[in-house]
């Protein structure tokens, strides 16, 4: 990686990773997996009344996260989560970047030739009844595995990094694909602390230091 990961606080429309999305096909498994493999038990979320899905959270380090994602039981999937209903054992699937100023960065985006979508809000009810708010837009026409959505926290909403289980630290991400070409050209855009790789698969690898030691979690496609 050019940069190593930092704690500083983020500046006007500076962009950094702000937690990474590890898919498992059950919540209450992912969980159990996610204690065993790091020695600290991510803390149920919420849910995604939007996208079908439920979560569980574990802080890394200032301003980034690990969100255990998984379907919700009954509900149907959707708003480009589909593909968790194929995903057979925890993995980390894709990535968030955070932005201070979400609109500044949606137009960079666009002005290097990537179309978006428009930003819209979100929000979830925490298990403590807090209410977390968001904005957020994506990269229209590719998979959410190649690129990262965005998202603007609320200026009220405490970031779930600070009221996370804590003890983790992230080392290093590493997204391989056929054609990096893209990826690559958008991580240098945003100066984000990413490595991007050419491989004939498609696979999301990370790094992170727990009370266990490293952990390496991976995904291939």
């Amino acid at each position: 990686m050019n940069h190593p990961f930092t704690d500083e606080s983020m500046t006007d429309e500076s962009v950094q990773i702000d937690h990474i999305l590890i898919g498992t096909p059950s919540l209450e498994r992912g969980i159990r997996e996610l204690a065993d493999l790091t020695g600290i038990s991510p803390a149920p979320g919420g849910i995604h009344p939007k996208f079908g899905t439920h979560n569980a959270l574990l802080a890394l380090d200032r301003h980034r996260y690990l969100e255990l994602i998984a379907p919700r039981p009954g509900a149907t999937l959707s708003g480009g989560f589909e593909f968790l209903s194929d995903v057979r054992e925890l993995a980390p699937v894709a990535w968030a970047a955070a932005t201070s100023d979400i609109a500044k960065t949606r137009r960079r985006v666009q002005s290097a030739g990537f179309p978006t979508t428009a930003p819209t809000t979100g929000s979830r009810r925490a298990p403590d009844g807090s209410l977390l708010r968001w904005k957020m837009f994506r990269i229209e026409g590719v998979r959410i595995d190649e690129v990262p959505f965005f998202i603007e926290w609320g200026p009220k909403t405490e970031h779930p990094s600070t009221t996370s289980p804590a003890g983790c630290r992230l080392l290093s991400v590493t997204v391989t694909l056929p054609a990096p070409d893209a990826m690559q050209h958008l991580v240098r855009l945003l100066n984000v602390d990413l490595e991007v790789r050419k491989s004939s698969r498609r696979s999301m690898q990370i790094q992170i230091e727990s009370p266990n030691g490293i952990v390496r979690l991976g995904y291939r496609s």
